[in-house]
């Protein structure tokens, strides 16, 4: 019965929200968005509306995101980058952290760092905690995101096999696709 009531944290909101979105847009707007760019684009500012009409987040943050996520060169996914350092030794892992390895190793962590989607997630976790708190220190936000991957992972993936659609996403994802108050927004974005 413990996982019948299962608390959410703010990873698996994030992860499970953006999944929907994903999912949403990629259902209705599929004629829009004719790639993964833009696509992972349009998820990243439609999950982050709020950030952007507050001007906390700019377009040019999302396209790094995006580029970020699918390792367009030079760009390499933090997932990636933390995973690389700690299996090194090099991650000096303090702070209320443990020092044992975080991730499950071998093919699981592998297919994480193929997983386009998980990065997106995952580096737009990054940035919305380094929003929320900006009185902590960016690589600690990458590191606390880093020891909830396997989280993040799972929720993303549950949310892509059993999401039906709910209104509140399908609302949503209108409002940033088709409203001409973020016209502009979809244009920088390179958004049809």
């Amino acid at each position: 019965m413990g996982g019948l009531f299962r608390r959410k944290d703010n990873y698996t909101i994030i992860a499970e929200n953006t999944a929907k979105y994903y999912l949403e847009l990629k259902s209705r707007y599929s004629n829009r968005l004719t790639d993964c760019f833009s696509l992972f684009a349009a998820t990243v500012a439609t999950d982050t509306q709020v950030y952007l009409s507050l001007n906390q987040i700019s377009t040019d943050t999302i396209l790094h995101i995006v580029r970020k996520a699918l390792g367009h060169n030079p760009e390499i996914p933090t997932y990636q980058t933390i995973r690389k350092r700690e299996w090194a030794s090099e991650l000096d892992l303090r702070n209320g952290f443990s020092k044992t390895k975080y991730f499950f190793s071998g093919y699981a962590a592998d297919e994480l760092e193929k997983d386009t989607l998980f990065n997106l997630v995952f580096e737009l976790e990054i940035e919305i905690f380094s929003i929320d708190s900006p009185e902590f220190n960016r690589e600690n936000i990458e590191i606390a995101c880093y020891t909830q991957a396997k989280n993040i992972y799972k929720t993303v993936k549950k949310v892509l096999l059993n999401y039906k659609g709910e209104p509140i996403f399908a609302v949503s994802t209108s409002v940033f696709m088709d409203s001409s108050g973020f016209a502009s927004i979809r244009e920088q974005l390179g958004i049809n």
